[in-house]
């Protein structure tokens, strides 16, 4: 029987009956050391399955191609391990080694070249995006102009009817990209008028405990509110043509101002000997006022941004290349 090889070795010598096969495992093999291979193996079917589900995944066709492919030969190299154990003990692991260092080297280059392409767009993935903006942007304006009907209830002089958006499909790329920039423009004004209200708010939190400092902080909030209504209408102002702009009501930030104003004039005129019951009477009475008009704007704030987003979608969906 010396002429007869090892197991494992997968030599068989002239003339001498087959090497039978021997099983790998022991009483010493580990509990959970058999599963790990089929647990291979359901993760290869799971890479075929991705394969077949290339329309839901909106990969590339070549990284379905060679994820379907790579998994096919994982299962193959997993079923035939035995084989493979018995010609050399490497060889196993050095084909799935192989085969998945592979598939993500072609999967990394795959995605990469696809991010880096320039791709035509499908008309009609143009025609949908170019709808979808131009219905949010009617809805942000019908909301708007609810709420500017809601102020105007009862006032004798209430905000003129915009004059409607114009047809894009007449514009020139300039033109719109004119407007592109008035939009933007616009959002960032409302982004300010934003981040300057939390002053209010600070000061309807806190005037009680603020006695001090109630003047200050009016006078601040006073001078920065100023200078961003001012901003926001020469923004407008300097846009005379875009009709679409008149959609904006700057009566509202106008509103809060006054209401600022009165505060700002009895803080003003306090003394500062005066009592915590004085200081509560004579501001107390403002607080209420400006707090609602606090609330006004920001919903105002927020809808015409959400207008602004909405308007630079529709434009930039119907520019012209």
């Amino acid at each position: 029987m010396s002429d007869v090889s090892k197991p494992g070795e997968g030599e068989v010598v002239s003339g001498s009956l087959p090497v039978p096969y021997v099983t790998d495992y022991t009483n010493q093999t580990w509990t959970l050391g058999p599963f790990v291979v089929p647990a291979i193996a359901g993760g290869a079917f799971l890479l075929v399955e991705w394969g077949t589900l290339r329309w839901m995944d909106h990969a590339p066709t070549s990284v379905w191609l060679c994820t379907t492919a790579i998994g096919i030969c994982i299962l193959v190299v997993v079923a035939m391990k035995g084989w493979l154990d018995f010609k050399n003990p490497r060889y196993f692991s050095i084909s799935l080694a192989g085969l998945l260092v592979t598939w993500v080297t072609f999967l990394g280059a795959a995605y990469y070249w696809e991010a880096n392409s320039v791709h035509e767009i499908d008309p009609a993935v143009t025609n949908l995006q170019s709808q979808l903006a131009t219905a949010r942007r009617e809805r942000d304006v019908a909301v708007l102009e609810r709420e500017a009907a809601r102020r105007d209830a009862g006032n004798t002089n209430p905000t003129p009817t915009p004059s409607p958006s114009p047809d894009l499909a007449k514009l020139k790329a300039d033109d719109i990209d004119a407007r592109i920039d008035a939009w933007n423009g616009v959002e960032g004004q409302m982004s300010d008028f934003a981040r300057i209200l939390g002053e209010g708010d600070d000061i309807v939190n806190n005037w009680r405990s603020d006695q001090t400092r109630i003047n200050a902080l009016a006078m601040d909030f006073r001078n920065h509110l100023a200078t961003s209504r001012n901003r926001l209408a020469n923004l407008i102002g300097s846009y005379p043509d875009f009709s679409d702009l008149k959609v904006i009501d700057q009566n509202v930030p106008t509103k809060l101002s006054q209401a600022l104003d009165n505060l700002f004039g009895a803080t003003s005129q306090l003394s500062g000997a005066a009592t915590a019951s004085e200081y509560e009477s004579s501001i107390g009475r403002y607080i209420n006022p400006l707090k609602r008009q606090l609330t006004a704007v920001k919903r105002w704030a927020e809808t015409t941004k959400n207008v602004a987003d909405s308007s630079v979608s529709e434009l930039s969906a119907n520019r012209k290349e």
